[in-house]
């Protein structure tokens, strides 16, 4: 493996970690995102160095993120993984939920109390703010994803006839 990939995976584990999740779950979720096709588990395990077992429960981890999927073919017992196609969305929405709650839970703070001194208040609407605006910047942004997958879906239809 090239010095590249290695660093990238690498960068990935330390993201996952920031992320509060193990870091063997971002070197999972590289080595995939850098593989055109799918892996199976003793594939991953041997390129990670890492045992069956731990790439079984991070893949679990990231597949219940939406982040990839398993599969399995006919005649054949390995379990396969490979990146979700919409990872980009399903991985966007989950943190987007994530800004709605704390913007919610700040202003519903800021609106339910009301007998705080001026400096909490001002903290309260301060933080609403922030995740206002980082609510409508996701939101935005995701919209322009979506709008740019299905101008990508029609391009590659058929012209009919």
């Amino acid at each position: 493996m090239s010095t590249s990939r290695e660093r990238f995976i690498e960068r990935m584990g330390s993201l996952a970690d920031l992320d509060g999740a193990p870091r063997i779950t971002g070197h999972l979720h590289a080595l995939l995102v850098l593989t055109p096709g799918e892996m199976s588990m003793e594939e991953l395990a041997e390129a990670l160095r890492v045992s069956k077992a731990s790439v079984s429960t991070n893949a679990r981890w990231l597949e219940s993120r939406g982040v990839i999927e398993r599969t399995v073919h006919v005649g054949d017992r390995r379990v396969y993984f490979h990146i979700a196609g919409d990872q980009e969305f399903r991985m966007m929405e989950r943190a987007l939920r994530r800004m709605r709650f704390g913007r919610d839970l700040f202003e519903n703070a800021t609106q339910e109390l009301t007998e705080e001194p001026p400096l909490v208040r001002d903290r309260l609407r301060t933080l609403t703010e922030m995740y206002a605006g980082v609510v409508a910047r996701m939101e935005s942004h995701l919209s322009r994803l979506r709008a740019g997958r299905a101008d990508q879906a029609a391009e590659s239809r058929p012209a009919a006839r």
